[in-house]
């Protein structure tokens, strides 16, 4: 368990970062926009103008992210996996492609594409969990 902690909090702190960012980017061009604007002058309280407008409103381009992340954590594994000589889907891919087993290369290409398409679904079930504007009728 002791070695499995440092790529672990590898693997977290890259995706962990980059959703970070780009909430923040998110939330940064949400304030300045018109109804948070109208929100302020109708004197509502700041914290709700937070909760409800503001970050509401970030988290659906997050959410419609979350899905290509479990890809991305799929492919950051080859990298992670190399580095600290981990056992693992990333070093079996590494190793097939050297060895030239082809069999082996596509079952994982397809495994990854599976975790692609429910890591969609998934993000699409959040999204309309998120934005009721978004369900399906």
């Amino acid at each position: 368990m002791n070695h499995l902690m440092l790529p672990a909090l590898s693997g977290a702190l890259i995706n962990t970062v980059v959703t970070i960012q780009y909430l923040r980017s998110e939330i940064i061009d949400t304030k300045v926009k018109d109804f948070v604007k109208t929100a302020r002058a109708k004197g509502v309280l700041e914290r709700q103008i937070y909760w409800r407008h503001i970050l509401r409103n970030s988290f659906l381009p997050i959410a419609a992210f979350l899905g290509y992340e479990i890809t991305g954590l799929i492919g950051g594994s080859v990298f992670l996996e190399s580095i600290y000589s981990y056992p693992g889907l990333g070093q079996l891919f590494l190793q097939s492609i050297m060895q030239r087993d082809y069999s082996v290369v596509t079952a994982l290409v397809m495994i990854s594409g599976v975790a692609t398409l429910v890591g969609t679904l998934l993000s699409d079930i959040i999204l309309s969990a998120v934005d009721p504007r978004i369900r399906i009728e």
